[in-house]
């Protein structure tokens, strides 16, 4: 008897562990009822860009964390976004340009992937888009407030002493000169380049097409399919069947939203649910950006 029992314990001790490991592994997943298989099967990554993009950092994290994870077979992108900051967009841009250079890399755009939620889609492997969506708007904005008016009128001045002409450039108490519309003119056009030359890269379409296309206008998605700008017209569950079918995965494959990679962080956490534009709203539209003011 005492063998038997000896027995018994060391069994139930080794399934106890084994739970543990198995629930540590899966903690975190949006996966299927067989989620504790999934050391075993492939599954898909899903990130979802929403809203105005003012930060990269949690989700180039998410993507690389999907990208180094061998257990996921590709990556789902779901944007819904009109962009937003123009180092942020070329960071995500980049994070899954390199991801889709591992891994396949599908978009499903939702209501609107424009300017940086455009940019961010054109390094994938394949986009889709609904008929409606609106996406496009290549181009690149920047807005200064102006209080030198109203200053004059309460009879407030303000005076500004700078090393270098174009220190204050863009100074909120007075108008632009001409030196200083020439300098910004300068910024836009090279950074507007960029977004072109990456959409070009992205989508492997000639330069000179996708400048063509690059006024910042809005496409609906049968105009971007016909402008070589999206790949096909569906929606998301569209997108998942296709990658199910591209992978050879199975139907009851799981797509899930936390890498086994990725690890809980504060700052992730606090700056997805606290944007920029809520703390500090009156230098919210301070700066350049690749953003569709129209869709925000």
């Amino acid at each position: 008897m005492k063998t038997k029992t000896k027995i018994f314990l060391a069994l139930f001790i080794l399934f106890a562990a084994l739970s543990i490991v198995i629930g540590i592994a899966t903690a975190g997943s949006e996966s299927s009822d067989f989620a504790f298989l999934s050391g075993f099967s492939k599954q898909v990554g899903v990130v979802k860009i929403d809203g105005v993009i003012y930060e990269s950092r949690s989700l180039v994290k998410k993507i690389n964390g999907f990208r180094d994870d061998d257990n996921t077979a590709a990556l789902l992108l779901r944007i819904d976004s009109p962009g937003g900051g123009v180092a942020p967009s070329q960071e995500i841009y980049q994070a899954v340009k390199n991801c889709a250079a591992k891994k396949p890399t599908i978009v499903s755009m939702g209501s609107v992937a424009a300017s940086g939620g455009y940019y961010i889609a054109s390094g994938a492997t394949r986009i889709f888009a609904n008929g409606g969506t609106l996406t496009g708007s290549i181009g690149v904005i920047m807005e200064f407030p102006r209080y030198n008016k109203l200053l004059e009128k309460i009879g407030v001045s303000i005076e500004v002493l700078t090393a270098g002409n174009l220190k204050d450039a863009g100074s909120p108490f007075r108008e632009l000169d001409k030196n200083e519309r020439q300098y910004f003119d300068d910024i836009l056009k090279d950074t507007h380049k960029q977004f072109i030359k990456d959409v070009s890269d992205g989508r492997n379409m000639e330069y000179e097409i996708v400048k063509s296309l690059a006024e910042g206008q809005v496409f609906t998605g049968n105009q971007a399919l016909l402008n070589g700008l999206i790949d096909t017209l569906g929606t998301l569950e569209d997108a998942k069947n296709y990658v199910l079918q591209t992978c050879g995965l199975p139907k009851n494959t799981a797509f899930v939203e936390k890498s086994k990679k990725e690890r809980y962080d504060f700052m992730d956490d606090f700056f997805l649910k606290t944007p920029i534009k809520n703390l500090f709203p009156v230098f919210r539209k301070s700066g350049i950006y690749y953003v569709c003011e129209l869709l925000i």
